[in-house]
């Protein structure tokens, strides 16, 4: 064999086993799995997280491997780790102060004041006053830029809830915006969770001008901000800040009241220019997903009078209907396109009605005759 022959084989020899090594890499390349994306939940008011999903993992492990291994702490080496320990647990706990952790009970007003946004009338000197609010972002339960107050009565038919933020006025960020589209301004709120249960409540927020945003907010599924609730808000920006003044009608809320009944309730500011800094009355740990299982409570309810409302909407609904006949007896060789022949207008009422017999309770009615299968 000649010299140049031999001297091809080897170079085809190495080039074959370099061309097996790139292949084999793409294959176990190609067979790693891809980043998980994050996952965001959107939210009108803010009040949501934006998580990355966990990666999948790339080995699986026996479970008698998959166990780290069990160490026995050196004599004096655990006290650093039982202090590192207990920091970890002290920054993950929240001390709820004295004043909160026990219900709120509101008092109940003589006079039903003015909801024209001054805050001048006498029935609130003797109103519940919540104020030393946390700094939850982007603190983490520190003291707030801007101090902010809630006051809360109420009488038979309405609840009564006015905030006083203190701020420069000139810095203020307030729109005329439209319902439910206020959250690029300055804006206080609260939710109610009306029936103590911590999965679901109402949440009402209001811009410095007063105008409403709200929903409600089902712990895990997020907020629903279709809804519509039926009340009376008005603020005023002013030389110290702004104040909003609310009035909302035991009516346009189902809950439950009366001695000893406990409400959840949760109030908050936002202060757009401080990076979106939110405050809420009670303090909160990062580490619990969930917003209701941390709320204060009201209490106080009594004597309240719901109306039993009945509400009827009728309907009433005219159709007419087409089918194509014959326009003359069949002719050899002539194809008929027919004509359009109109069926008699039907007339189909209809009722929805909707009865309150208590503040818990609510009841559905919906009468309809044109229903699947009715010839």
């Amino acid at each position: 064999m000649s010299v140049p022959l031999l001297q091809e084989l080897i170079f085809m020899k190495k080039l074959l086993f370099l061309l097996t090594v790139l292949a084999l890499s793409s294959f176990a390349a190609f067979g790693q799995p891809a980043p998980a994306p994050a996952t965001t939940t959107a939210s009108p008011s803010g009040l949501t997280k934006t998580e990355a999903a966990a990666p999948k993992p790339r080995l699986v492990l026996p479970p008698e491997k998959a166990q780290p291994p069990a160490t026995v702490p050196a004599v004096g080496a655990n006290s650093s780790n039982t202090k590192a320990e207990s920091a970890k647990a002290a920054k993950d706990s929240v001390v709820v102060p004295p004043e909160k952790a026990k219900p709120i009970t509101i008092p109940r007003f003589d006079k039903a004041p003015v909801i024209d946004g001054k805050l001048d009338e006498a029935s609130w000197q003797t109103a519940a006053v919540l104020k030393d609010f946390f700094q939850i972002q982007p603190g983490d339960n520190i003291a707030p830029s801007k101090p902010t107050e809630v006051l809360i009565g109420y009488d038979a038919k309405f609840l009564y809830i006015a905030f006083k933020a203190t701020d420069e006025p000139d810095k203020v960020r307030a729109t005329v915006a439209k319902r439910d589209n206020i959250f690029n301004d300055d804006y206080v709120g609260f939710m109610l969770d009306t029936f103590n249960d911590q999965r679901k409540a109402f949440e009402v927020f209001f811009n410095p001008l007063g105008i409403q945003g709200d929903g409600v907010l089902t712990e895990g599924r997020g907020e629903d901000f279709s809804v519509d609730l039926l009340m009376e808000s008005k603020g005023i920006v002013h030389g110290t800040g702004f104040d909003v003044e609310i009035a909302i009608p035991f009516k346009s809320l189902r809950f439950e009241a009366g001695k000893g009944k406990l409400w959840g309730a949760h109030f908050f500011r936002r202060i757009k220019r401080f990076e979106n800094e939110l405050d809420s009355w009670m303090p909160f740990s990062r580490s619990i997903s969930s917003n209701l299982s941390q709320a204060g409570h009201l209490t106080g309810l009594e004597g309240i009078s719901v109306e039993r409302a009945i509400e009827l909407i009728p309907s009433v609904t005219l159709s007419e209907s087409g089918r194509f006949v014959r326009a003359y007896s069949p002719v050899p060789g002539i194809q008929d396109v027919g004509r359009m022949v109109n069926e008699p207008i039907k007339f189909d009422p209809g009722l929805t009605a909707k009865f309150i017999p208590n503040s818990a309770m609510t009841i559905d009615l919906a009468i309809n005759p044109d229903c699947p299968g009715r010839s």
